[in-house]
């Protein structure tokens, strides 16, 4: 799958929805495994990309 427009969600012009769904992606599919990856790396006492934390 090709990169995300992080230019036009970082200006809020985009949403990676939409993203997702120019691309072929499942976006609910992405969502999941993103919150599951943050899950793992605060159970493993990773570093979290500041972006990524809630």
């Amino acid at each position: 799958m090709a990169a995300f427009s992080n230019a036009g969600m970082e200006a809020v012009l985009s949403t990676l929805k939409r993203e997702l769904v120019e691309q072929g992606g499942d976006y609910e599919e992405v969502l999941h495994q993103r919150a599951n990856e943050i899950r793992l790396m605060k159970e493993g006492a990773l570093r979290c990309p500041t972006r990524l934390e809630a």
